[in-house]
């Protein structure tokens, strides 16, 4: 443990640990958000890739992290340094994405599809890299600092505001970022004008990207730890462990579900508000009405939670959030201010699946702790961004596989002519395909049994410790 650390309690953390906790938030989202919104419209619209292979050239860095994940969360909570087990992961993770995040949208003038793919995927898994090194820490981190049940959820809370401003700030600011740079020196930009205005948004993103994770690093100096029980388990033990918990297995299947849907309809945005809308500086607009309230409802799905539990509060989100998804199928350029409205109720339930999946992750690690004796934070979330990010990379999948098959065609101006089974696919990935994902996801979820009141019970008797030695 840290020299400086201090012992965490069951106590209100301080505004400035929360605060400062929060902010690296920030940049994980400005950068998954960037890369989920614009990285598969920006190989098929912009690079001349065919969505089938830019749906693999998205595909496959995730691949690699969904390797990656386990064995850094493994290395972290083996780690041992003045500056404590995880703050080296956050300054590493930082700067390897910052330098990475620029070169990402940076593409090189290659002649064919193929080779500018290939560049992309390359950075990409770089780039991802740093995500997960930073990103598992990371969200270790809540475990380790309080004890408390609703704690933890009002701790997660701040992060999920930032996470909130984070996409606000990249899928609002870096279309306006690509368009203002693009058409600076004409009306009608081209190919080349558009890789400008990327590039220049790779810059500005990544540079606010690195300086918020920096800030949590420096911030967290004084942040509440405790020294490590080590495991000597192997990767594969712990994440067979893992596996074995069923609180912890009955949170990740729904969550992975959800994220399919989310990244689903997050990469076909860019196509759902250029050839059903009819306007693609109509995506800034929609942007704000998703996220504005978003962040205006976090304060009351934390009160909701309170009273009714972080459970009833995660099924209620996700449930009106599979309703707005649906109710979008029919949204039209005839009326957007009913397509305006959608997106502000899908908004409010969004706060909702985001804040509560990682409000219980630090319970089922602290269920792990009580039955074993042993801290394996970094296990965990190892194995849950692992989840994460097999959920990000099929869903992208699956919104390129969509559009594929329906037959969309590329280009490289943003804009080429489209068949009505193509505009179809792109209204069935937006909506009905994420939607009916979230409400397969409900019942899943349903099963999740690790109350308050169990959490509180954990050390009144032996039974439980008993069935999980046995398996």
């Amino acid at each position: 443990m840290s020299s400086d650390s201090t012992t965490p309690s069951t106590d209100r953390l301080s505004f400035r640990i929360c605060f400062g906790y929060a902010v690296g938030s920030l940049g994980m989202s400005i950068f998954a958000t960037v890369a989920g919104l614009l990285l598969l419209d920006f190989l098929t619209g912009f690079l001349a890739v065919p969505p089938l292979w830019a749906a693999f050239t998205v595909f496959i860095p995730k691949v690699w992290d969904i390797i990656i994940d386990p064995i850094v969360g493994h290395l972290s909570d083996r780690t041992q340094t003045s500056w404590g087990r995880r703050r080296p992961y956050l300054l590493a993770g930082a700067i390897l994405l910052g330098l990475t995040f620029f070169l990402l949208f940076s593409v090189p003038p290659f002649e064919s599809p193929a080779s500018r793919a290939i560049y992309v995927m390359v950075m990409f898994i770089a780039a991802s890299t740093g995500y997960t090194v930073f990103g598992i820490p990371y969200l270790a981190l809540p475990a380790e600092m309080t004890f408390d049940y609703h704690e933890r959820t009002r701790l997660v809370s701040f992060r999920v505001v930032f996470l909130l401003v984070g996409i606000l700030f990249a899928g609002a600011l870096a279309p306006l970022i690509i368009e203002e740079v693009a058409r600076a020196s004409t009306d009608t930009p081209g190919a080349d004008d558009f890789r400008r205005g990327y590039t220049a948004m790779g810059a500005t993103l990544g540079i606010v990207a690195t300086i918020s994770m920096l800030w949590t690093f420096f911030a967290l100096r004084n942040a509440p730890q405790r020294d490590a029980i080590l495991s000597m388990a192997t990767i594969r033990e712990q994440l067979l462990v893992a596996l074995k918990n069923r609180p912890f297995c009955r949170l990740l299947i729904p969550y992975f579900i959800q994220l399919l849907a989310i990244n689903c309809t997050v990469a076909s945005m860019p196509f759902f508000v250029q050839y059903i809308l009819g306007d693609r500086q109509i995506f800034v607009g929609a942007f704000l009405c998703l996220i504005v309230p978003s962040i205006v409802a976090m304060p009351l799905w934390v009160l909701f939670s309170n009273r009714y539990g972080k459970l009833a509060a995660y099924l209620a989100s996700v449930s009106l959030f599979a309703i707005a998804l649906f109710s979008l199928f029919w949204a039209s350029a005839e009326r957007l201010e009913l397509f305006y409205i959608q997106m502000a109720f899908a908004g409010i339930a969004y706060a909702g699946t985001q804040a509560f999946p990682f409000a219980m992750l630090p319970d089922v690690i602290q269920y792990d702790e009580h039955l074993t004796g042993l801290r394996r934070e970094g296990a965990y979330t190892g194995v849950w961004l692992a989840g994460e990010n097999a959920g990000v990379a099929f869903g992208t999948f699956l919104a390129g596989a969509v559009l594929a098959i329906c037959g969309f065609v590329e280009s490289t101006t943003g804009v080429a002519d489209q068949t009505e089974t193509a505009v179809f696919g792109v209204k069935l990935a937006f909506t009905a395909v994420p939607a009916t994902l979230f409400a397969v996801s409900v019942p899943l979820l349903a099963r999740y049994d690790l109350t308050e009141e169990k959490m509180k019970s954990l050390g009144e008797g032996g039974e439980e410790k008993a069935a999980w030695s046995k398996g």
